[in-house]
């Protein structure tokens, strides 16, 4: 993603040089099973600010937007890339309002209009991805990603698993790995950073490992 955010700390210092709790653990000791980085204490103590004005008010005034003219849209310059996710279909839901960010920390908002589910930037209202969607009664099923252009800088790949993140975690309320490019580099401090940019403090560990075929049932977590 883009632009990563500025984050609030107590001391100008190296991320790592605080107690930020952010550390690589190898699958034998992370809480999911699989190795990456445990960015949790992090991401929940860092406080996303902003010196512009402007980029405040918008926030707020986001806050209110239905997102109805949405419809239709697809992002600035969009990339469209073939997918087949599947998803366990959870019942009828309205077009309108799917998820809203309360405060700054969380960095989507996401709507659903005829079938098509809009991805935004909370902070800008940038419409990130567009997704189309088809459920036959038991499955949710997703054939297409429209991306903004900016995420011409990683492989389709990250785009599937970015999405996918978005719509376990917030849609169906999962705890579960996120993605990291996979040519981003191994530097810890830059990946926790990449994250609370990313997802704000709705995130906890990032990973290179295939995050879309990811199971918690099979690593002995409840399925959630």
């Amino acid at each position: 993603m883009k632009n990563i955010e500025p984050v609030e700390l107590s001391e100008s210092l190296p991320l790592l040089e605080i107690d930020t709790g952010i550390q690589w653990l190898e699958k034998e000791d992370s809480p999911f099973g699989i190795s990456g980085v445990d960015c949790f204490k992090f991401t929940q103590s860092m406080r996303s600010v902003t010196s512009d004005e402007n980029i405040m008010a918008k926030f707020l005034t986001l806050r209110s937007y239905n997102g109805k003219d949405l419809k239709g849209k697809l992002p600035n310059d969009f990339i469209s890339v073939d997918t087949s996710l599947k998803y366990p279909y959870l019942g009828e839901v309205r077009d309108g309002i799917l998820v809203k960010a309360r405060q700054m920390e969380n960095k989507w908002d996401i709507y659903l209009f005829d079938k098509r589910i809009y991805f935004c930037r909370s902070w800008t209202g940038e419409l990130a991805f567009v997704v189309d969607f088809n459920f036959d009664g038991e499955t949710v099923s997703i054939s297409k990603i429209y991306a903004w252009a900016d995420s011409l800088k990683d492989d389709e790949g990250y785009i599937v698993s970015q999405v996918d993140y978005l719509i376990k975690h917030y849609l169906h309320g999962k705890i579960v790995p996120h993605p990291i490019p996979q040519k981003f580099p191994l530097d810890l401090e830059q990946i926790a950073l990449l994250s609370q940019s990313n997802y704000g403090m709705d995130c906890c560990f990032a990973t290179y490992e295939d995050t879309v075929n990811y199971k918690r049932s099979e690593h002995g977590l409840s399925d959630r």
